[in-house]
């Protein structure tokens, strides 16, 4: 799935993407994101409504997707869409990176994964 904004002059640029893999009757969203310089201006929003009435248009009944816990701002559109959170896996995401040397070497070994939460949307 692709977002186009108008540019100027008829002419039409990216903004914001998703990719999604369907397997049976459900699917699931790998990656979805929109130009930093472009966020909270419903892209994202644009994005899953598209995502959901194709999905629907398919009659795939569910929707599945992984998020960072740490990720705020995809949480809210996630749960404003509907979402509901249906799993959890503990430390999945790299640890936060940190300087180089014998001293960042013991931070990252310290530091604690974000966890990953699976979330899921009924589409029927």
């Amino acid at each position: 799935f692709l977002a186009r904004r108008q540019a100027g002059r008829g002419s039409q640029s990216a903004c914001g993407f998703a990719i999604v893999r369907t397997v049976a009757d459900e699917a699931e969203i790998i990656t979805i994101a929109a130009d930093p310089a472009k966020r909270r201006a419903g892209i994202g929003r644009a994005l899953m409504s598209q995502i959901v009435r194709e999905l629907q248009h398919q009659r795939i009944a569910r929707l599945f997707l992984e998020v960072s816990a740490e990720n705020t701002a995809a949480l809210a559109l996630y749960r404003i869409t509907g979402f509901r959170q249906v799993g959890l896996r503990k430390g999945y995401y790299t640890p936060p990176q940190t300087a180089g040397g014998p001293a960042g070497q013991l931070a990252k070994a310290a530091g604690k994964a974000p966890d990953a939460l699976v979330m899921e949307l009924d589409l029927r």
